[in-house]
């Protein structure tokens, strides 16, 4: 399949994801009745918000300006790639021109949806995943380059504790375990009525920890092998956090989970890597 093949096909995955998403927000409001605040009441649910009915004038076109620009939307996101640029300069260029259009789609989404009065909390939300994932992926690409090092005999062996291997991963460990706290609880305060803590006791702990920690243990175990002071780490930037945001020790359940997950991860990272190693001697 050729490149512009590839793109187009990423494109329309993403079109229809983010469709399917906003259904999804809607559904989910309708049967929990968790409404936001600012948000059409649950009871005017009918996929199509009665507000963008109202102000569109008709619900099929309110309905076709909603898959538009959510369609636009999931398109920017599913076309985006980490450009291998030549320099620095020219890969900050081009993420944050992404970045700027695909911050103004969110935009356009929010007007169309008449979600304009939330729009801080989804443009710091995005903002917040795009240098999540930008990070992750840079971390990848970086610790390939080494990887590529080690193999011609260009890098100094491996240090005490792996702390230099670690490192590349600490700027993505302070969004999830420092940052991404402070804009749920934030969240939760804006969205929900009565200060709900759906997010930031519910989903954060519960879902984006367990998954996002394992699968980036696994990523730096399979690349270096195990390195303790990844989960450890995790655990130590986000006990501070609890106190502060949460102000009560039972929530270091949720640094706990951190820990465990992000060990959980760099051990099958690890296994996986050695197992690698001893078919490539075999060979």
């Amino acid at each position: 399949m050729s490149e512009k093949k590839k793109l187009i096909v990423r494109a329309l995955m993403g079109g229809v994801i983010a469709k399917l998403l906003l259904l999804g927000f809607w559904i989910w409001f309708h049967l929990t009745g968790l409404t936001p605040q600012g948000v059409v009441p649950v009871g005017d649910f009918n996929l199509v918000s009665r507000a963008t009915v109202a102000m569109f004038g008709s619900y099929w076109l309110a309905a076709a300006a909603e898959f538009a620009c959510a369609f636009a939307l999931g398109a920017a996101i599913g076309i985006a790639s980490m450009p291998f640029a030549d320099d620095t300069r020219s890969l900050l260029k081009e993420s944050v021109l992404h970045f700027i259009i695909t911050g103004g789609l969110v935009l356009l989404n929010l007007w169309v949806q008449c979600l304009l009065g939330l729009s801080r909390f989804f443009l710091a939300s995005y903002a917040l995943l795009y240098l999540l994932i930008w990070l992750g992926r840079w971390v990848g690409w970086y610790v390939e380059v080494d990887q590529i090092k080690i193999k011609l005999g260009l890098a100094p062996a491996h240090s005490p504790l792996k702390w230099r291997e670690t490192l590349p991963y600490l700027p993505f460990l302070l969004v999830l375990c420092v940052l991404l706290p402070m804009v749920l609880v934030w969240a939760d305060l804006l969205l929900f009525a009565y200060g709900s803590p759906l997010l930031s006791h519910g989903l954060m702990p519960y879902v984006i920890f367990p998954v996002v920690s394992l699968c980036s243990g696994i990523s730096l175990g399979k690349r270096q092998g195990l390195c303790i002071l990844y989960p450890v780490a995790a655990y130590l930037l986000h006990a501070p956090m609890v106190f502060w945001l949460f102000n009560h020790y039972f929530y270091l359940i949720f640094a706990d989970i951190l820990f465990t997950f992000a060990l959980i991860g760099n051990v099958i990272g690890t296994v996986h890597r050695k197992r690698k190693q001893k078919k490539e001697v075999a060979k």
